[in-house]
């Protein structure tokens, strides 16, 4: 079959009228008119109830030739070419609406249907036409089972997007943010939409098993979500490891294809939430496991803290700077020491194991005596809470431009005087 123009289209997949292909906008016409859609579910599990918590809904044409799909990005994408996007658009939410009425419409049944939203509605002025509510009203289903997909950094107008928002939020409808950390989507106008699901990123939910960057900045959008109200949902997990991180840096909800991929068998994708149970087992022997091993590293840390201070008693200021070089050397995982007088000013030098580095960038270049910490983490909290010892979060140091926490604890020297030593170590 000859081909309509370089990479094919719907031309070359729909069969030819009196052996000539017809029109693109034909074709296109009659699919719609002979509602070849069909729509897969793919589960959305909850972590906390340990069960399928919804499903989002991924239409797709059918080849009328041989049943074969036809992916749903194509479709728009030869509908819109076509000029009879919006009804491609209408048909495939309505069809995505009824398969979900004939599988999940039970009014005891708490599944909530994932519906996406394409940002192109906006553009063409119907994102308040009320074609949606009427739909879901007509289907009997009720606007709180429904979590609308919007992929906000496609979205160029705010104003019109509150106003989307607000609205179908009134009616009942949830509201999801979809593709959050993607490097385009802004978390002030996120903050604004008050949405109930933000859905972090694949591109970073796919790199949690092999990069500690991915895995904070992860953490982060979740940390984010939670602030503003929201349940974070990791999608795009592929393995049982990045499905694992995910629940522990606190996402609520779970997608991916590890995790059931989509499907039209209903009594498969029931059956997929066995899943969870098993996932949440070995996520509680984990935890457990990383509770005691932060446990013994407290109680390591609080015996390191111990024998540098018992050095540094019974001596003077001058001589702290021979003390801790030597201690540094013992100890194998240590970055860099370096000890505070009780306003917080650095009286000894950086000490670091880095010796052979050049700090030719000023965000690495170790402090000096007399540098004033009394902001940082290691003094303030050390000097506003009374705690004996205190162990930051991980930062970035001065000294080596490695991360780290640092221990720090007071003490005081031969002079009778207090002091805070301060140790930067790896992190757990």
């Amino acid at each position: 079959m000859k081909k309509s123009r370089k990479g094919g289209g719907i031309l070359n997949i729909l069969p030819r009228a009196n052996g000539f292909a017809r029109t693109e906008q034909a074709a296109i016409k009659e699919l719609i008119e002979d509602e070849r859609i069909v729509t897969h579910f793919q589960p959305i599990h909850s972590v906390q109830t340990r069960t399928i918590l919804g499903v989002e809904a991924l239409s797709r044409g059918v080849n009328p030739s041989d049943a074969s799909p036809i992916a749903p990005a194509r479709l728009i994408e030869e509908s819109r070419s076509a000029g009879l996007w919006l009804a491609m658009e209408r048909l495939m939410r309505r069809t995505s609406l009824e398969t979900f009425r004939t599988h999940f419409g039970d009014q005891n049944n708490s599944m909530l249907l994932f519906l996406n939203f394409d940002p192109a509605v906006f553009d063409e002025g119907v994102a308040g036409s009320g074609h949606l509510s009427r739909l879901v009203a007509s289907l009997g289903i009720n606007p709180s089972r429904v979590a609308l997909e919007i992929i906000e950094s496609r979205v160029s107008d705010t104003k019109l997007l509150l106003e989307f928002v607000e609205r179908h939020r009134a009616l009942g409808f949830l509201i999801a943010v979809d593709d959050v950390g993607d490097g385009e989507s802004n978390l002030a106008r996120m903050a604004l939409l008050k949405p109930n699901i933000l859905k972090i990123d694949r591109s970073l939910c796919s790199q949690l098993a092999r990069d500690y960057y991915c895995r904070k900045a992860v953490q982060s959008l979740i940390w984010f979500a939670h602030q503003v109200g929201a349940l974070a949902l990791a999608e795009g997990l592929e393995t049982r490891e990045e499905s694992l991180i995910a629940m522990e840096l606190g996402a609520d909800l779970l997608q991916g294809y590890y995790l059931g991929r989509p499907t039209g068998d209903m009594d498969l994708l029931l059956a997929q939430r066995s899943l969870t149970h098993d996932l949440m087992g070995e996520h509680q022997d984990r935890t457990t496991r990383r509770v005691e091993s932060s446990r013994k590293r407290r109680a390591s840390e609080r015996s390191l803290l111990t024998g540098i201070m018992d050095r540094l008693r019974g001596h003077e200021t001058g001589e702290f700077d021979a003390i801790a070089a030597l201690f540094l050397e013992e100890c194998e995982y240590l970055q860099c020491i370096f000890v505070l007088d009780a306003a917080g000013l650095q009286v000894s030098r950086t000490h670091f194991k880095k010796a052979n580095q050049e700090f030719v960038n000023v965000l690495t270049r170790p402090a000096v005596p007399g540098t004033n910490h009394a902001m940082k983490e290691y003094y303030f909290m050390m000097e506003h809470t009374g705690a004996p010892m205190h162990l930051t979060a991980p930062y970035m140091s001065q000294a080596t431009g490695d991360l780290c926490v640092t221990l720090s604890a007071r003490f005081h020297a031969k002079d009778g005087l207090a002091y805070i030593i301060c140790l930067d170590t790896n992190p757990a």
